[in-house]
């Protein structure tokens, strides 16, 4: 559920929407995956992985795309570095966003 209202308020660009509904998605996926509600208190998971902690990176990633489409590239860089430890591999798509971030913060 979570993943199909974060990923319509985005689309119609409702961000303020969207950014709550994945804030809450975050949330429940880390709980499910038995991870600390903070992100930042993440640790790289020690297998590939997969069920509700492969979505709450995927979910973390859609924040960051989020905030770049609220023109607040610097929360998407806090999220992008956290997804480059946590995912080294890139497995949930983070570096598409990371490129995006990359083509759209670095000009004057």
């Amino acid at each position: 559920m979570y993943f199909c209202l974060y990923k319509i308020h985005t689309y119609l660009g409702n961000l303020d929407q969207a950014q709550a509904a994945a804030e809450a998605g975050l949330n429940e996926a880390a709980s499910q995956a038995g991870w600390p509600p903070d992100w930042q208190a993440w640790t790289r998971p020690e297998t590939v992985p997969d069920g509700a902690a492969r979505f709450a990176l995927y979910t973390l990633k859609a924040l960051a795309f989020i905030h770049l489409r609220q023109d607040r590239p610097g929360e998407a860089r806090r999220k992008l570095d956290a997804l480059k430890h946590l995912d080294p591999a890139g497995l949930v798509g983070w570096p598409v966003v990371a490129a995006l971030a990359d083509g759209c913060c670095d000009t004057p």
